[in-house]
């Protein structure tokens, strides 16, 4: 996936929005540059709830019948973003390429990510089958990729009065609506992700300020309501070069962070390359699986419950050094490799000279072969 070089295309546009009910729709060869939000979002966040595609369990897209308009609202299918190039997007904090809302198939493959104030690749609230493949993604201010769930489920009837402050937190308004939807069987694939250090203004900044890196790869449900339950389950992430820069201004910034709701024995990890790029190189933690949390603090996190746990779903939490990542779970986690990905020209002060980026890989690199 790594590239010799970053500028061959020259087709310049703003943004891109779909929404609900997009069909077969494929964005290619376009540059995108300094833009404030968003470059690409399709999504059905935020549609008419009388005809919205929400359900308590997982859509299923195989079995989707599609709708006439005004009886309800169609997911979006097959949605493609390939080989095009993203250079200092969403510097309020925004994600470059997000798939909001339910999203059946499609890819973001090939694409060139440089700069960005959020995540590059966003998938959120109900993809299923979503390829993220061949991309290179460079110094941007929050994790490479991220796969997240958001929002306050209210059985689709919109938050009431009596959820505030148990069912959903204090920031949410009565009477909204929101579908946090499961991800499921969506795939990370030959993406080459290396975080940096000089990450652009965002609102994803630490207070210490903008020079902060971020996690490789970052799954976590952050929904809340009734019913709740939600999950992030069965990714593949296989044939990765992820290199992030843990420990930097005193922060954990492990190459694969997994929250809430991420269920990480049910994904695939196989044939990645890690590697900690900051002052050490510690491989100390290179997968962080968050603990488990009580619902007496946070009851929206439980459907309004005040005992018990909420948890990512795995049997065995914790912070795994690369030995102890090789060791967890072996029956679906094979082939990986620690090391320096020898790229041939990459450093942290490029971040403002993006073009000076060479990340093709040198002879010996352990991430070829």
């Amino acid at each position: 996936p790594p590239r010799s070089t970053l500028f061959p295309y020259t087709t310049l546009f703003r943004s891109i929005e779909t929404s609900a009910g997009g069909k077969n729709v494929t964005i290619t060869h376009n540059l995108f540059h300094d833009i404030s939000e968003h470059a690409i979002y399709p999504t059905t966040a935020g549609q008419d709830p009388s005809v919205s595609v929400y359900s308590p369990t997982l859509l299923n897209c195989a079995t989707w019948t599609w709708q006439p308009n005004g009886t309800k609202y169609n997911p979006n299918f097959n949605l493609v973003t390939s080989e095009n190039t993203f250079l200092f997007v969403g510097s309020g904090g925004y994600d470059a390429v997000h798939y909001n809302g339910e999203v059946c198939g499609g890819a973001i493959t090939g694409n060139i990510f440089v700069g960005g104030g959020g995540s590059p690749i966003t998938l959120q609230d109900g993809n299923q089958g979503v390829i993220i493949s061949n991309n290179l993604i460079a110094s941007n201010s929050a994790a490479g990729i991220t796969i997240n769930m958001y929002g306050c489920d209210s059985d689709d009837q919109g938050v009431q009065s009596s959820q505030i402050g148990t069912s959903c937190d204090t920031t949410w308004t009565v009477g909204l609506f929101d579908y946090p939807s499961d991800e499921y069987a969506n795939s990370i694939v030959n993406n080459t992700i290396w975080t940096g250090l000089n990450a652009p203004s965002s609102t994803f900044c630490t207070p210490g300020g903008c020079n902060s890196p971020y996690y490789g790869i970052n799954m976590a449900d952050t929904s809340e309501g009734v019913p709740g339950d939600h999950w992030i389950k069965n990714t593949t992430i296989q044939n990765n070069i992820i290199v992030s820069f843990n420990g930097n201004q005193g922060g954990s910034y492990p190459q694969l962070h997994l929250g809430m709701n991420s269920y990480p024995e049910t994904n695939l990890l196989a044939n990645n390359l890690f590697y900690n790029a900051y002052t050490g190189n510690s491989s100390s933690d290179v997968m962080t699986i968050t603990p488990n949390g009580n619902c007496s603090s946070a009851p929206w996190y439980c459907a309004g419950s005040t005992t018990g746990t909420y948890r990512s779903g795995s049997a065995y939490p914790g912070i795994y050094s690369f030995s102890g990542f090789q060791s967890y779970n072996t029956a679906s986690k094979t082939g990986s490799v620690w090391g320096n990905p020898q790229f041939a020209d990459v450093q942290t002060g490029y971040s403002v000279t993006p073009n000076m980026f060479n990340f093709r890989l040198l002879p010996g690199s352990p991430a070829v072969g």
